[in-house]
């Protein structure tokens, strides 16, 4: 995906839009292995120059335009589902800026699915106030009232994807 069509993708999303996306590092690449699914990141746009996302430095407010440029090799997004209040979902995810990456979690999924117990050892490895990408997102979907199968920690970019994608469809 070039560039260009990535900034017009961005550039149609709404603030409080929720973008999926994957890269060619190795970090990426291990993720998306073991999820068996096309994205390893999830991230929020709160506006034309800005997105809030969990990566390995943790909960920041970070450039829209290092995703578009160099970060994020491809993406899409969904939009936030009418129901929720964009101004509450963008809020709530703010109060965690500062908050630290979760590298167990990340580790924990990654056993979790080689020994095949995804989901079976709730909170397996989870560190309450530390977030990854999709927890973060999760979290705050639910915050807003918004139905989940999981719990946020249990949440793959996977999981959200199609979870977003389903209702959208409906």
């Amino acid at each position: 995906m070039q560039t260009a069509e990535k900034q017009v993708l961005y550039d149609a999303a709404k603030p409080g839009d929720i973008f999926f996306s994957g890269d060619s590092g190795w970090t990426s690449k291990a993720i998306r292995y073991v999820l068996n699914f096309e994205y390893s990141h999830v991230f929020v746009k709160l506006d034309d120059k800005y997105i809030i996302e969990s990566a390995l430095g943790g909960v920041r407010i970070n450039a829209a335009k290092k995703h578009i440029t160099e970060l994020s090799t491809y993406f899409e997004f969904l939009s936030l589902p009418d129901k929720l209040d964009r101004d509450k979902f963008l809020a709530l995810l703010k109060e965690d800026v500062g908050k630290d990456y979760d590298y167990w979690l990340i580790l924990g999924a990654i056993v979790s699915r080689i020994i095949r117990r995804h989901r079976q050892q709730k909170g397996l490895a989870d560190s309450l106030d530390k977030l990854v990408c999709s927890e973060l997102i999760a979290k705050h979907l639910q915050n807003c009232d918004y139905k989940l199968p999981y719990p946020p920690s249990q949440m793959t970019p996977e999981d959200l994807y199609y979870l977003l994608r389903m209702k959208k469809e409906r």
